[in-house]
């Protein structure tokens, strides 16, 4: 099965979690975060076996998602670039989990379909798994005026 590319999506930020913090539905270190899937996706996805859900809003409308594993250490750790006026920086296994928190005016994904196999009463499937993300930051009005000063943190001889 292939990647899945996903451009321009939403990650809600209620269910971000990319520093991986412990809840009463989430263990302790376990990152991931929720994907909203786009209408004419869904039947696609759902018949290729991707594990797309589905919840009704407040205002009665369908909202499909999907819940998206980031895993590091495995055999490859997934790529996260934060993009903003003065350039684009990867991030790491140590930051990422600024995610979290940072406001995207887009967000573009590469998501890896990891396949696993049945165990015990449970059938197999796969587990989507982050293989890259691209997060344009949504920068305000003042943003521009002070770009090309330097932060603190990366200035030389400090």
């Amino acid at each position: 099965m292939n990647n899945l590319i996903l451009r321009d999506v939403v990650l809600p930020k209620r269910k971000r979690n990319f520093e991986g913090r412990p809840s009463d539905y989430n263990d302790a270190g376990k990152r991931n975060f929720e994907v909203l899937i786009p209408v004419d996706l869904v039947d696609d996805l759902r018949r290729d076996g991707w594990p797309v859900k589905d919840y009704m809003n407040r205002e009665g409308i369908t909202v499909y998602y999907m819940k998206i594993h980031v895993v590091y250490g495995e055999k490859f750790n997934p790529l996260a670039v934060l993009i903003d006026s003065r350039g684009k920086r990867r991030l790491n296994e140590d930051n990422v989990g600024q995610l979290d928190w940072t406001p995207m005016a887009k967000c573009d994904l590469v998501i890896f379909p990891l396949a696993y196999g049945p165990k015990g009463n449970r059938p197999g499937g796969i587990s989507p798994r982050l293989n890259s993300i691209y997060v344009t930051v949504q920068e305000d009005e003042l943003a521009p005026d002070y770009a090309d000063i330097p932060d603190l943190d990366m200035v030389e001889g400090d």
